[in-house]
Parts: structure tokens; C-alpha cells; sequence
């Protein structure tokens, strides 16, 4: 079977340098989940994906995103070339996504597309008038929960994704609104990554680690300077990433040959060198300490929340409920999208227990999950999110193998109601209860619960499991 999947997703890496082009954060929420849907997806078959990527001229400093394509095992990326001005946007994707259909072979194809953008809406249902092939909708969200929208947003994308011929939904509510006509349909309530790759026998002995862009202007060349003024003959920094000037790196390096680059890694890879590190390090130059940048993970205890850190989703009753835990070695380490940094800083105020991290990658953050002592998703309950929305990040916590805190939420009550440590409503005295009965198991306890609800979560949503059942659903779409 040949997928053609219509997204706003980009590759992993891609999508790391893009976003540096940005002034502000993007939301990686959607690039997270498709990203991982494709990823399983393209395990038994072969995906053409057409990424239709964000575009702004106020906040992308890149005048003008160009047609490119890149090939990462058996998916096919192709990036269209996407104007300046929104009038010409809509036309430019489809053109250049029908025009690309031509020269594809498209026997035994299902189109998928996301439902929540207007233009990836726009190029699928020309897919379908034009190649009269089967389109599947992928539902992550209603229009209505997304801030900064007006109804006519949420009308248009109603009527453009509701013709499709089936629908895979994060949730039943999901499901009702973009499926009335009750066509076929799959509800799939989140999917996690495989088992995590296992530390691996340490071929490198002692060393610090990074691993991401190498451009001058994210602090490659000042970590290289500083790590030479270490003397330790048997420490190592090891660098992998992409975005590298090879010539002037290896000039940098000079004859230190404690200093390994080791090129452009694969995600596994990496990780499982960031689980054998003596430390990691992020040298973005706001700052000339190097200290500041390591993530604290060998030395700290810390709970983590890492997502949106918006009002409505609970951040603030966090920060006060950690507040009145009384234990200095303890930190609350967050990191996220769409912060209000002044509030949050006036929020945090004096409490040096509370850190910040900004905007973190992917990698960067499973690491934090995996280390922490316990991880929370502080959520509050509302009838309309239980309905059309699912705590995805609480997946992502659960696969970690460390315990979850969690905020009372219908989906997951009916799998995990022996795999969270609850809170009803995540209102700050709930939350800092829940910190508290963390706090009072033992670490052996601790390990237990993560590991149990680990292997729970690895059964309903890892990606391979989650491929069999997508498989399985689009099969009944294939013409004879």
C-alpha cells in the first residue's frame, strides 16, 4: 500500500532548523503526533508526504520557502514552495501537489490529511476530485479549542473536512463533529515510541555531549574553546548535528583529539548517547557559563512538566502548588511553547527551585522525562478538552518509565486507573497533594509505578501497535 499523507509536518531535523528561522515558538504538538504516525506508518509501506509548511512574513525571517524534497528511508518528504501572501497560497499547494501526483505511480493509494488546516484541507480535497482516490481524515483537534479563531475559521474547516471517505479520531467527540454521516472510522487516542532504546556499553569512556545545530550563531565554536581549556586527558566532548561548516570545524578542533564530531546521527543514536553522557550541554550563547546550559539531570531531583504554558492548561496552579513543598533539594523544571514569559517569571518570583527552560527539542525533552522523579501534566479538567482532546504529553510521561501525575481525564481513567497518581480537578491544593503522596514513596515504589504504567502504554499505543490497527483500517480502502 502507497500513502500520500497531506500535513504540516516536517522531518525531525528539518523541522529543528526551521523553527530556529522563526521570532516566535512553534507549537510542535501536531509535528509531534503526526511525525510519529508517519514514522510507523512508513514501517510496511512507502509514504510520499506533502508538507505544506507554516509560512509568516512577519515572524519566518526566510523570505521565501522554496520547493524541496528529502528522502528518509521509505518516506519521501516533499516540502512545496509556499508564497509570501496567503491569496496565493492555497492555489501555489495545489498546483504543485497535483502536478506531482502525475509522475507517481498511484495504484493501490490512500491519501491521509490532516483536518485542522485550512490549506492541507484545500490540496487533499483536490486529490480526491482529481485522482478520484480514497482521502482519510486524521482528527487531532476541533477548531473550536484552538485561541485566535474565529467561527468562519471553524465553519470553513467543517466544510471542507467533512467529504472525506473515513476518519481516524483522536477521541469519539472528535469523531461526531467531523463525522456526522458516520462513515468508517478508527479512534486512536495517542501513540508513543517504541520501547526506548536501552543504554548501550559505553565506547566512548567519560564525555560531555551535544548534539544539534552546529551553526556558529548556536555556540558551537565557544563550547569547543572552552571544553580545550579543561585539563583532563581522559574527558571526551562529543558533537553530532547537522547545519555543520566541516572545514571550519575541523579547524576548531584543531589537534585536540579528545573532541569527536561524529556527524549527523540517527534519533536512537543520539539518545543513547545522551543516556551515557557525563553530561549534556546546550552552548546557546545567552550566557558565557557553561554550567547553565547542561541539563541537570545527574544532579538534580526534580519533577517536570514539559508543553503548552498557557493559563488554561494549568501551569500556574503547578508553580504555586510546588511552591509550598518544603524541600530545598527539590526543583520544578518546565519547559514549553506559548509562555507569558513576564507572568511566568513574576509567577516564579523568587523561588530558585523553579526553572525555566524554554523551548527545548524533542530529544532534549524525553531525556528530561526519563530522568525525573516524577513527571506532571497539570491539565485542569474541563468537560469540553475530556471530550475532544486527549492529554498526548501523558502518553509521552507513561513511556518515559517514570511516575505520572496526572489530572483526572475519562481516557485515561479507563486504561490507566492503576498507572497515574491522580488529581481531580488540578486545582493547587490537588496538585501539591499529589506531589506530596510522590514524595512519600520509596524509590523502588516509584520505579515500579513508572515501569508498570510503561509497559501498559507500550501495549495500547506504541507505534507498532498502533501501525497494525491503522493498517488494518485502511485496508478496507484499497480498490479492487
Amino acid at each position: 500500500m502507497k500513502i500520500i499523507y497531506v500535513t504540516t509536518t516536517m522531518d525531525e531535523s528539518d523541522y529543528i532548523a526551521f523553527a530556529t528561522q522563526w521570532s516566535i515558538p512553534l507549537n510542535p504538538s501536531k509535528q509531534t503526533f503526526h511525525h510519529k504516525l508517519i514514522k510507523a506508518l512508513s514501517v510496511d509501506n512507502e509514504i510520499d508526504v506533502i508538507s505544506i509548511r507554516p509560512f509568516s512574513r512577519k515572524y519566518c525571517s526566510i523570505y521565501y520557502l522554496d520547493r524541496a524534497t528529502n528522502k528518509k528511508d521509505k518516506i519521501n518528504w516533499h516540502y512545496l514552495a509556499i508564497p509570501r501572501y496567503k491569496a496565493f497560497k492555497y492555489p501555489a499547494c495545489k498546483s504543485q501537489t497535483l502536478d506531482m501526483l502525475k509522475t507517481m505511480d498511484l495504484k493501490d493509494t490512500i491519501v491521509l490529511t490532516e483536518t485542522i488546516n485550512p490549506i492541507a484541507l484545500h490540496v487533499a480535497n483536490a486529490i480526491k476530485e482529481t485522482y478520484k482516490l480514497p482521502v482519510i481524515g486524521i482528527v487531532t483537534e476541533s477548531p473550536s479549542n484552538i485561541g485566535n479563531t474565529t467561527r468562519k475559521f471553524s465553519v470553513g474547516i467543517f466544510k471542507k473536512g467533512r467529504n472525506f471517505d473515513g476518519y481516524i479520531a483522536m477521541t469519539s467527540g472528535l469523531n461526531t463533529v467531523f463525522n456526522p454521516d458516520s462513515k468508517p472510522n478508527l479512534i486512536l487516542e495517542g501513540i508513543v515510541e517504541d520501547e526506548l532504546p536501552p543504554q548501550i556499553p559505553n565506547e566512548f569512556g567519560r564525555y560531555i555531549f551535544f548534539g544539534g545545530s552546529l551553526q556558529d550563531k548556536y555556540g558551537i565554536y565557544e563550547l569547543i574553546e572552552a571544553f580545550k581549556n579543561i585539563e583532563d586527558p581522559s574527558l571526551r566532548l562529543l558533537i553530532c548535528g547537522h547545519h555543520a561548516d566541516n572545514e571550519r570545524l575541523a579547524k576548531a578542533i584543531d589537534s585536540d583529539q579528545r573532541i569527536l564530531n561524529l556527524g549527523i546521527l540517527s534519533n536512537k543514536k543520539t539518545i543513547q548517547l545522551e543516556m551515557n553522557a557525563l553530561a549534556n550541554v546546550d552552548p546557546r550563547p545567552f550566557s558565557e557559563d557553561l554550567d547553565r546550559f547542561s541539563i541537570p539531570t545527574k544532579t538534580y531531583r526534580y519533577i517536570f512538566f514539559g508543553g503548552s504554558l498557557q493559563d488554561k492548561y494549568g501551569i500556574y496552579e503547578l508553580i504555586e502548588a510546588f511552591k509550598n513543598i518544603e524541600d530545598p533539594s527539590l526543583r520544578l523544571l518546565i519547559c514549553g511553547h506559548h509562555a507569558d514569559n513576564e507572568r511566568l517569571a513574576k509567577a516564579i518570583d523568587s523561588d530558585q527551585r523553579i526553572l525555566n527552560l524554554g523551548i527545548l527539542s524533542n530529544k532534549k525533552t524525553i531525556q528530561l522525562e526519563m530522568n525525573a522523579l516524577a513527571n506532571v501534566d497539570p491539565r485542569p479538567f474541563s468537560e469540553d478538552l475530556d471530550r475532544f482532546s486527549i492529554p498526548t504529553k501523558t502518553y509521552e510521561y507513561m513511556n518515559s518509565g517514570v511516575i505520572t501525575i496526572s489530572v483526572k481525564n475519562s481516557k485515561l481513567k479507563k486504561y490507566f486507573s492503576d498507572n497515574l497518581i491522580w488529581c481531580k480537578s488540578g486545582d493547587t491544593a490537588e496538585l501539591y497533594e499529589a506531589m506530596k503522596k510522590v514524595l512519600s514513596l520509596s524509590e523502588e515504589e516509584r520505579k515500579e509505578f513508572g515501569r508498570l504504567a510503561k509497559e501498559k502504554v507500550q501495549e495500547l499505543y506504541s507505534q507498532t501497535n498502533i501501525a497494525k490497527s491503522v493498517n488494518s483500517f485502511l485496508e478496507q480502502f484499497k480498490k479492487d
